[in-house]
């Protein structure tokens, strides 16, 4: 694998690190570690590859169950997430010390939420665990990550005494990978919070509960230099022990890319393939060569992968935003540009992706300019196209017609370029072409499509009954033989397969 790839791989790391709240580069020590612990322990390089790979990529799936975290911690599902991570589940006064601080310090919904943790709390991580772990293999079979280590993210949250999730295994039964990978990580989150010393001891103190004795004493006879990693990157050494994987490219990672920033809310799902897919066309529309066209479709595919650190609450707020709330958003484009900069392969798109919210007439964001190419000025037109044409937590979906006159006023006003407007609309008016036969070979029927696209939006089984004006128990039934034939279980998987099929609104 080329290093470019490597680093887009890294890059993908650091949005997991922004999504579960934690400081950059967590999974590249976690990963880093993974593979050193394997040596100690005197694994094979495959082996110690697999570890490597099984820490790195361990979060891939964070995102499927953020907008259900977010209700439980006063809209903040990257709070959530951090507030447990390290905590070993098997010492019940820690975790239930941890929900008592669920729905943050003030507001009625804590009472709530914490009320609802303490009733439901193993049965609302089961369902956590199981849908991070689904989404996870999808992400990862689409960058043809090998069955081994997709295994092991499977098993990332199981113990060695058989008390973890999502199939209680235990021991031997846990591939190696995976039993590195998730000592690795819980090293590396309470070394950032207690220093090395504590952290090592905490971990021997879980041996042969949580974590194996055998790679608890590989990591202790670690030399103190790869233990204590202070604040100092570890990027340039983590890239050499990344393991190569082959028929990674640069599209599929930027589609994982899009993918994981869209589960952030049930509102967004497909909206950077969409966008890409319409702004691909837009280009064709308006004469670009096919460099132009792959360069603004990878650029949208990547475009919102800052919205990692955005607190799905607010993604899914049902009023408008307060000003500190429209802030928060409009960060998502600085924070793709830290991520999205860290990697060679992306530096083409780079500028382009982060200029999706820019506006000709300066009222956008985030560097306010109004000198937009053409390429900038489609990407942004196409963006508020999908937008528009999509579900909202504070408004329907607009028609087509709808939508057109949106864009319409907002060239006349100067906001969007008259060139741009023109070729978008022109490629919408194209963009309802399907691949019925690939949806055909699945068996879904045409209602079934129809469920299948109101549950990627969020809809419950009632909801999707009144859009439908069928009964409940129907709904329900088609969505029982959506997910068989779909080979999913959890509602981010199944939103995931509609996003790759087109069928998501978002």
């Amino acid at each position: 694998m080329k290093s470019d790839l490597k680093e887009a791989l890294a890059a993908l790391s650091l949005a997991e690190d922004m999504a579960n709240g934690n400081p950059p580069e967590t999974a590249l020590r976690a990963a880093a570690l993974a593979a050193h612990i394997a040596a100690a322990a005197g694994l094979s390089q495959s082996e110690s590859d697999d570890a490597f790979l099984t820490a790195l990529l361990r979060f891939l799936g964070c995102t499927a169950f953020a907008p259900e975290e977010a209700r439980l911690f006063a809209g903040d599902d990257i709070a959530f997430k951090r507030l447990f991570a390290g905590v070993d589940a098997a010492q019940r006064r820690a975790v239930a010390g941890r929900m008592l601080q669920l729905g943050g310090d003030s507001g009625p919904g804590r009472y709530r939420a914490r009320l609802r943790a303490l009733t439901r709390g193993s049965q609302i991580f089961k369902e956590l665990i199981a849908a991070q772990c689904e989404m996870a293999i999808l992400l990862a079979r689409g960058l043809s990550i090998n069955a081994n280590v997709q295994r092991a993210i499977l098993e990332n949250f199981e113990r060695f005494d058989g008390r973890g999730q999502p199939a209680g295994l235990s021991g031997e039964g846990i591939s190696r990978a995976a039993r590195i990978g998730g000592l690795a990580y819980a090293f590396e989150i309470l070394r950032q919070r207690f220093g090395a010393d504590l952290a090592l001891a905490e971990v021997l103190r879980r041996s042969g509960g949580q974590f194996d004795p055998q790679f608890c004493t590989a990591l202790a006879a670690l030399p103190l230099e790869i233990l204590e990693t202070g604040d100092s990157s570890i990027w340039d050494q983590a890239l050499e022990l990344m393991p190569t994987v082959p028929g990674l490219d640069l599209r599929s990672i930027a589609g994982a890319l899009a993918d994981f920033a869209d589960l952030k809310s049930r509102y967004s799902a497909g909206h950077s393939r969409r966008t890409a897919q319409l702004a691909r066309n837009a280009a064709s529309v308006a004469g670009l060569d096919n460099a132009a066209r792959d360069q603004i479709e990878i650029a949208a595919l990547i475009m919102n992968i800052g919205m990692a650190g955005a607190p799905s609450g607010i993604l899914e707020k049902p009023g408008p935003l307060s000003r500190t709330e429209r802030e928060t958003i409009e960060m998502h484009t600085i924070y793709s540009e830290r991520i999205l900069s860290s990697a060679e392969i992306f530096s083409d798109c780079l500028e382009l992706a982060c200029a999706h919210h820019e506006r000709a007439d300066r009222s956008g964001y985030h560097r306010r300019r109004g000198d937009m190419s053409l390429l900038e000025a489609i990407l942004a037109a196409a963006d508020v196209y999908v937008a528009l044409t999509s579900t909202r937590a504070w408004r329907p979906a607009l028609s087509d017609e709808a939508a057109a006159r949106e864009l319409e006023a907002l060239r006349e006003r100067g906001a969007l370029h008259a060139r741009a407007v023109s070729v978008t609309l022109q490629a919408a008016g194209r963009r309802e072409r399907r691949d019925y036969a690939e949806r055909d070979a699945l068996g879904l029927t045409t209602r079934e499509q129809d469920v299948l696209r109101l549950v990627a939006q969020g809809l419950t089984n009632k909801e999707i009954a009144a859009e439908l004006a069928l009964s409940a128990r129907t709904v329900q039934h088609h969505t029982i033989r959506i997910y068989e034939k779909l080979g999913v279980k959890s509602r981010a998987a199944a939103t995931l397969q509609a996003t790759l099929r087109g069928l998501a609104s978002g």
